[in-house]
């Protein structure tokens, strides 16, 4: 797989700084495992459409495909501004793209991956749009914001309702009753 699997996915994002800046972090910025990889590494936290080589990409183009549904169809979120829509899809599209580490990956899931994200976004950022998708993607786990081996904290929880609604269309894609037909 490559930045081409998402491509399609993304191309609802209007502005085009950042459809720009979202495929550069696609192609730039991702690590190679990211295309290859299952959603959940045990194969118990996703559904069957999300494991497998790719399923990762699948959860995560699933994820898009619910909130491009929601930002279109249900109130409050279709009335949102269309940059806001804009960062949302950008944020979906970029959430796992860590999920195993980087540069390096490790065998299993890092639960700080979207924290690390953020980080690495907010280091290079250089317009208030990149820190407000670090924002996004910093929470994208919700209440499984603790380390797998300490249960420290190591992302905050979603605080605001862009960020739970990240968070929700992550959950959303995760869940086991969920399919998606990808023809």
């Amino acid at each position: 797989m490559n930045t081409k699997s998402l491509d399609s996915t993304i191309s609802s994002i209007n502005s085009s700084e950042i459809l720009d800046w979202t495929k550069h972090w696609l192609r730039e910025e991702t690590p190679s495992y990211f295309w290859k990889v299952p959603s959940s590494s045990t194969g118990k936290y996703h559904p069957e459409f999300a494991l497998g080589e790719g399923g990762l990409v699948r959860h995560t183009k699933a994820g898009i495909i619910i909130g491009k549904d929601l930002l279109t169809n249900v109130e409050p979120y279709r009335s949102w501004k269309s940059v806001e829509k804009d960062k949302i899809i950008s944020a979906l599209a970029l959430h796992d793209t860590r999920k195993h580490g980087y540069p390096k990956k490790s065998r299993y899931s890092n639960a700080s991956h979207g924290m690390d994200l953020a980080k690495a976004i907010i280091k290079q950022a250089s317009s208030d749009f990149e820190k407000d998708i670090a924002s996004l993607v910093s929470s994208h786990m919700g209440r499984w914001n603790k380390s797998y081996t300490s249960n420290k904290v190591v992302a905050p929880k979603p605080g605001t309702t862009k960020q739970m609604f990240v968070h929700e269309c992550d959950y959303l894609a995760s869940r086991k009753y969920v399919d998606f037909d990808f023809s």
